[in-house]
């Protein structure tokens, strides 16, 4: 974030990609965690450049994660959400997202706020 803020965008971009692909290793790992996965996959979603986002393998891993947890961790639904937003099934990340809310303690935190805020957005874009 220095380097970004600083202009300095080459080696920002070098050390993005560097961390990309330790993540991309470590979700691979034969013994790799959920958590592994989950922070590979919200890499794939958040990180910039945005040339460096890849969606689709998000949503395969983050559906990997998922499945591994029954889908009962409000963490990796959340991330599971935005996949599936960011490769077009918005329906899906809405259903997903108040699933995830729902699994919150009851409230009103900050985690809950923003999850809230998350599924507006959701539900903004799906009536566009």
């Amino acid at each position: 974030m220095v380097y970004r803020s600083q202009g300095r965008s080459s080696e920002h971009e070098a050390l993005i990609r560097e961390l990309l692909d330790h993540r991309r290793r470590r979700a691979h790992q034969q013994n790799a965690s959920p958590v592994d996965k989950n922070q590979y996959a919200w890499a794939l979603l958040k990180f910039t450049p945005v040339e460096l986002r890849d969606p689709p393998t998000a949503l395969r891993l983050a559906l990997e994660v998922n499945e591994m947890t029954g889908y009962e961790n409000t963490g990796f639904l959340d991330i599971l959400s935005l996949a599936y937003h960011l490769t077009g099934d918005t329906a899906k990340a809405i259903e997903t997202q108040e699933r995830a809310i729902a699994l919150l303690p009851p409230g009103d935190t900050r985690l809950r706020r923003h999850m809230n805020a998350v599924l507006a957005k959701f539900k903004a874009a799906l009536v566009e």
